[in-house]
């Protein structure tokens, strides 16, 4: 049967929340540390959130038809807003950084200058 997906196991679910909260605390703890956010971070993110797609898009269906995921789907959705919160603080970390790297750019574009009018008076 080509095309067919499967419904999706209590375990798929339990799974993915599990490396999703996994995720959740290691980014947050690097936040909390000053350490960035790695690639390493973004691809697994991005694995997860690939993984739980399809069964996001029909959470409410399956509800209805299979209410032994209703509380790993709700637990999902509430690991969701957890996430959505976290890449906010993330936003303003990055925006911090980069507001901090182009004060620094100023200054050596300062200096620079500088450089260039005291090399030119000798």
């Amino acid at each position: 049967m080509a095309g067919v997906t499967s419904a999706p196991t209590l375990q798929e679910i339990k799974r993915a929340n599990q490396g999703l909260a996994d995720l959740l605390q290691h980014v947050q703890r690097s936040l909390a540390e000053g350490s960035p956010f790695a690639d390493e971070d973004r691809k697994a993110l991005t694995y997860l959130l690939s993984t739980m797609a399809s069964i996001s898009k029909n959470a409410p269906a399956l509800r209805r038809t299979q209410p032994e995921l209703a509380e790993p789907l709700a637990e999902y959705e509430s690991h969701l807003l957890e996430l959505k919160s976290t890449i906010e603080r993330i936003m303003m970390t990055l925006l911090g950084q980069r507001a901090g790297l182009e004060e620094r750019r100023m200054r050596v574009d300062a200096a620079a200058r500088w450089c260039d009018r005291y090399g030119s008076t000798r």
